[in-house]
C-alpha cells in the first residue's frame, strides 16, 4: 500500500491562547455507502446541509489561524461543489492551517479536484473501506486512481486510523462482532469540537448524532467565547466525572458517554437538559 498511516498536525498554542488547534466541519450522514459500524449512521438517506457564510465567519472566531481543520460526513465529496467554496472562503478570511479531508474514497475524481484546488489540503481514508476490513473494500479504480495520485503528491492521501468506539451503528456492531478492533486503548481520544452545517457546536466528532445535552456547546448565535468555556468543561468532565465512571463500570468512555444515565452532568449543560425534558 502506497499510503502511510495518517498522524494530527496541530499547532503548539500559548497557555493563555483560547482558540482551538483543531475543529471538525460535519456535513452530516448523507453517503455513499451504509456501513455496519459506522458511528454517525451514515447512508444515502442520511441528512445533508451546505455550509455557508455566516457559519465559516463563526469558525474562523474559534479557530487558531494555524489550527487543523477537519472535514467529514458521511461522505463530504459528495458536496464537493460546496466544500470547494468553502475552503476558498476561510482562506479569504485568514486561515492558514491544514485542511483533512476525511473519506470513503469512492468519488476520487472529486477528491482530487478538492485536494488540488489547495497545497496546504490532505484526505485521510476511511481504513475499514481502504484495506477491506469488515466492510465492502474500495473500488479497484478508485484505489488505482488514489495510489496514483499519492505516487505523484506524497503525503496528500493517507490511510485513517483503524479505531472504532461504540457509538451509533457500531454500538450492536461490536457486541455482535467482538472485532478485537483498536479503541484508543481504551480511554476517550479527547477530540477537538464539531460544528455541524446546521449550525450546532457539538462536542464529539464520534457521537455527533446523538444530541444529548453534556455534548450541546451552543449555536451560531452563542458568543464564541462562551462555546470555548463549554468545551474545556466537557474536557474537565471527561476527567473527573466520565472516566471514572467508566472505569467503575469496566466499560469503554465512550459507551457511557453516550448514554450516561444518572451521571452528573456539567453546568453549561443543565440549561440543554431541562428544555429537553420540559
Amino acid at each position: 500500500m502506497v499510503f502511510s498511516a495518517y498522524e494530527d498536525r496541530r499547532p503548539e498554542l500559548d497557555d493563555d491562547d483560547e482558540r482551538l488547534a483543531e475543529i471538525h466541519l460535519y456535513f452530516g450522514s448523507f453517503c455513499n455507502r451504509s456501513c455496519d459500524f459506522c458511528v454517525v449512521f451514515g447512508s444515502p438517506e442520511g441528512w445533508v446541509a451546505e455550509v455557508d457564510a455566516p457559519l465559516l465567519d463563526n469558525l474562523l472566531e474559534l479557530i487558531h489561524p494555524e489550527a487543523q481543520f477537519k472535514i467529514y460526513g458521511g461522505e463530504p465529496t459528495l458536496l464537493s461543489d460546496n466544500l470547494l467554496w468553502a475552503c476558498r472562503y476561510l482562506r479569504q478570511g485568514g486561515f492558514a492551517g491544514r485542511f483533512v479531508i476525511f473519506s470513503n474514497g469512492v468519488q476520487a475524481d472529486r477528491l482530487i479536484r478538492l485536494l488540488d484546488a489547495d497545497e496546504h489540503s490532505c484526505c485521510a481514508l476511511n481504513y475499514s473501506i481502504l484495506t477491506g476490513t469488515d466492510a465492502e473494500p474500495l473500488p479497484a479504480a478508485a484505489l488505482r486512481t488514489l495510489s496514483a495520485y499519492e505516487c505523484d503528491h506524497p503525503g496528500r492521501i493517507f490511510a485513517g486510523h483503524a479505531a472504532l468506539v461504540e457509538v451509533g451503528r457500531a454500538v450492536d456492531w461490536e457486541r455482535e462482532q467482538s472485532s478485537g478492533r483498536d479503541d484508543f486503548a481504551g480511554a476517550c481520544p479527547r477530540c477537538h469540537p464539531v460544528v455541524t452545517t446546521r449550525g450546532q457546536h457539538h462536542a464529539c466528532p464520534f457521537a455527533v448524532e446523538n444530541s444529548a445535552a453534556h455534548y450541546q456547546l451552543g449555536n451560531l448565535e452563542t458568543p464564541p467565547e462562551e462555546v470555548l468555556s463549554n468545551f474545556r468543561a466537557f474536557l474537565e468532565w471527561i476527567d473527573a466525572v466520565l472516566e471514572p465512571a467508566a472505569g467503575r463500570q469496566r466499560r469503554h468512555p465512550c459507551a457511557v458517554c453516550v448514554a450516561p444515565e444518572d451521571l452528573p452532568m456539567p453546568a453549561y449543560a443543565i440549561p440543554f437538559a431541562t428544555a429537553a425534558q420540559s
